[in-house]
């Protein structure tokens, strides 16, 4: 089986370009909503806008608690199009906990889903909440900020079990080049369809899942 070389040099010009390598085939169904991988595309870069327009600049960091939806995609693509950095959490935290991780993150703003598993979503003291499910992705103009490589992407919380969580910082380069051979020794092929069960704010269902899914050109199935 041949060895990937990543064809691009961040996260953002890989999910773009998939609405030309793949145009109209489905890239997530979640539910009714089914998107195109062109549909895709333009979202996040609405979604990039929408963050811009909110006040974030490159570099900043941005949490996201909420659980799998093409909304956590959107939103995830689209802060790193805007060339912010994610900070996925734990949907299972206490209030406690989750603001822990959001405050030494340094996020200016958290993504949640309100009323899910009836848990306490108010954000930490300072820190806006952005309502996932409501009008804000939605809500910009299509822009692309220009990244390079080596700027971090993603900050991944471990779970905590001895201690407090530790973030991992990664870079687009990093991330692109893991997955792209971790789709090689999975044989992920485009149109395959990925039913993801694995949460967003893990490794495996973010970069296993979603980005591994948009190298490929397989179809996306958030679940749990």
């Amino acid at each position: 089986m041949p060895k990937s070389e990543p064809e691009w040099v961040t996260i953002p010009r890989m999910v773009l370009s998939a609405a030309d390598r793949f145009g109209d085939a489905e890239a997530v169904v979640d539910g009714p909503l089914r998107l195109t991988f062109r549909e895709l595309a333009e979202r996040v870069r609405v979604a990039a806008g929408a963050f811009a327009s909110a006040g974030i600049e490159k570099g900043d960091r941005v949490a996201i608690r909420a659980p799998n939806s093409a909304e956590w995609i959107i939103a995830a693509f689209g802060l790193l199009t805007a060339g912010g950095v994610l900070v996925p959490v734990n949907t299972r935290f206490k209030a406690a906990e989750a603001h822990d991780v959001i405050l030494r993150s340094g996020a200016k703003a958290v993504l949640v889903q309100e009323g899910f598993l009836g848990l306490d979503q108010e954000p930490p003291p300072g820190v806006p909440s952005i309502d996932l499910k409501g009008d804000f992705l939605a809500g910009g103009t299509p822009l692309e900020r220009e990244m390079s490589a080596d700027d971090v992407c993603d900050i991944v919380y471990t779970s905590g079990t001895t201690g407090r969580p530790k973030g991992v910082q990664m870079t687009h380069a990093q991330n692109l080049r893991a997955y792209a051979e971790w789709c090689d020794l999975a044989d992920l092929r485009e149109g395959d369809r990925y039913l993801i069960v694995n949460p967003f704010f893990h490794t495996f269902g973010y970069k296993a899942g979603c980005i591994a899914s948009l190298i490929r050109g397989a179809t996306i199935l958030p679940s749990g």
